[in-house]
């Protein structure tokens, strides 16, 4: 989003399953109408200054009413190259403060991306994805997580791109198994959510379309 250093029709909702150790997972079932975990869905809510934001695609919607276009290479988290999240495009490298905007480099750019990173537990995955949506990864089954961070006042009048960005980026991270997203999930104070990152694919599309 800037530079840094360092809703679908009810009727089609699905209830998050809860994990046996207290993580939320999605499954595989159309990611964006899937509906969010109450404390998810109301902490993005209080986050953004609206009603509880009940789905994936709930949110899709309000970042681009927000930020009032879909997402671009300059609006992704562009930082320094000590971050492990960085990207390959055309013989350049992309460092990100988050892991996701490699993926959603690959539609923006509507080439195919190498990226690498790091789980909250140090472990690297690498993968490699297509504009087509085309994933392959090391290891294989990467899992994703989303959540929001509470507010910080030291972000008041931050241009809306920043403001998603500082409320998100630090919950999406990348982990190596469903178990591994598990146990960081009881680690962290705030409500997430976890699936594979093939399944959460289209929120990348959505954003950037």
């Amino acid at each position: 989003m800037s530079d840094q250093t360092r809703d679908c029709c009810a009727s089609t909702f699905e209830q998050s399953e809860t994990s046996e150790t207290g993580g939320y997972w999605l499954g595989e079932r159309p990611i964006l109408n899937v509906r969010l975990p109450q404390e998810l869905a109301r902490a993005l809510g209080d986050r953004f200054g609206t009603e509880p934001i009940t789905t994936l695609g709930g949110f899709v919607s309000f970042t681009r009413r927000a930020v009032d276009h879909p997402l671009t290479a300059t609006d992704l988290c562009h930082t320094t190259p000590d971050e492990p999240h960085y990207a390959r495009l055309g013989g350049e490298t992309h460092h990100f403060v988050c892991f996701f905007d490699a993926v959603m480099l690959a539609h923006i750019a509507d080439e195919p991306v190498e990226f690498h990173t790091e789980s909250p537990g140090g472990e690297e995955i690498e993968g490699r994805i297509a504009p087509t949506g085309a994933l392959t990864t090391t290891p294989p089954d990467v899992v994703m997580s989303f959540g929001v961070a509470e507010a910080n006042h030291a972000e008041e009048g931050a241009d809306a791109a920043t403001a998603v960005e500082a409320a998100i980026c630090p919950y999406i991270e990348a982990f190596t198994s469903r178990e591994a997203y598990q146990e960081w999930a009881e680690r962290v104070a705030v409500p997430t959510v976890g699936m594979k990152l093939e399944v959460g694919l289209p929120l990348a599309v959505e954003l950037t379309e």
